[in-house]
């Protein structure tokens, strides 16, 4: 009898300030949110010069954010407030 077990965790780490610099700096978002499968975090992909790089979104979106994390209220006024 096999079992499977399946976890879910979330990336709280944070994003290196050089390949945040990178992104900001020498990158151009592309696409975003690409949907890569269930088990599979969704993906940003960027061109940087002459290469194209996939990237995780929420490692993008710390990345352009600073590290900071978006409070409910924040994330309310962005939507509803424009």
């Amino acid at each position: 009898m096999t079992y499977y077990s399946l976890f879910f965790s979330t990336d709280s780490n944070t994003v290196p300030e050089v390949l945040s610099h990178h992104w900001k700096n020498d990158c151009r978002l592309l696409e975003t949110n690409i949907d890569k499968g269930f088990f599979s975090p969704a993906q940003n992909r960027l061109q940087c010069s002459d290469v194209i790089e996939n990237v995780s979104k929420s490692d993008y979106d710390r990345a352009i954010s600073g590290n900071r994390q978006t409070t409910i209220a924040e994330a309310m006024k962005e939507i509803f407030i424009r």
